[in-house]
C-alpha cells in the first residue's frame, strides 16, 4: 500500500492516515497511542502518535475533529480504523 502514499499499521491491518478515528476515551477494540506532535496545516491536521508498542502513526484530521478533541502532545488518546468494527462515540470531550 506504500505507493498509495504514508501507511500505518494497526493491529496487523495497514491503514492511510485519513481512515483512522481518534478518540478522546477508550473504546472496545482501540488502540491507546500518545500523541507526539500535532501540524496545523490549513483545513486539515496531522496528527503523529506513538502506539504503547512504540510504533509510530500518523492520523489525519479535520480541524473540527481536532477542536473538538483538543489534541495536545503528551495526551493520552485511542485509535481505531475507520473500516473495524469500532465506531467512534461523540467526538466531543469527555466531561
Amino acid at each position: 500500500m506504500g505507493f498509495l502514499g504514508p501507511v500505518s499499521r494497526l493491529d496487523g491491518e495497514l491503514v492511510r492516515p485519513h481512515d483512522l478515528i481518534v478518540l478522546d476515551r477508550p473504546e472496545d477494540g482501540a488502540a491507546e497511542a500518545m500523541v507526539a506532535r500535532v501540524v496545523h496545516l490549513g483545513f486539515e491536521v496531522r496528527a503523529e502518535l506513538v502506539l504503547a508498542a512504540g510504533d509510530e502513526v500518523n492520523v489525519q484530521l479535520t480541524r473540527t475533529e481536532a477542536d473538538a478533541l483538543e489534541l495536545k502532545a503528551g495526551e493520552i488518546v485511542w485509535l481505531a480504523s475507520a473500516n473495524a468494527s469500532a465506531t467512534p462515540r461523540d467526538l466531543e470531550p469527555a466531561a
